[in-house]
């Protein structure tokens, strides 16, 4: 994941992920979330991460052992994330 500056184009941070992001991130309230997915096709093997959209630290991660195929929905402090066994997760990342 990384972040580009808006007025150049510049690159902000960068934050590396174990796995691949098979997910959209979803940004909101200076957050950042996306799921990840082993890298060959391993459906019990995934992730939820939050970064921070300040400058990419990671805020929250949650194994999941199972794939996020899903993007994430923000919904003011709320985030939801489904997974493919069939799970929704819901929490709050803290900044």
């Amino acid at each position: 994941m990384f972040a580009l500056a808006p007025a150049d184009g510049a690159t902000r941070w960068r934050q590396s992920t174990d796995q691949p992001v098979y997910s959209y991130p979803a940004a909101g309230d200076g957050v950042l979330v996306f799921g990840t997915r082993a890298v060959f096709g391993d459906v019990h093997v995934g992730s939820i991460v939050a970064l921070s959209s300040l400058d990419g630290r990671v805020l929250w991660a949650y194994n999941e052992h199972s794939a996020v195929f899903s993007s994430p929905a923000i919904a003011g402090t709320m985030v939801a994330v489904g997974d493919s066994n069939g799970d929704v997760f819901a929490f709050r990342p803290s900044r």
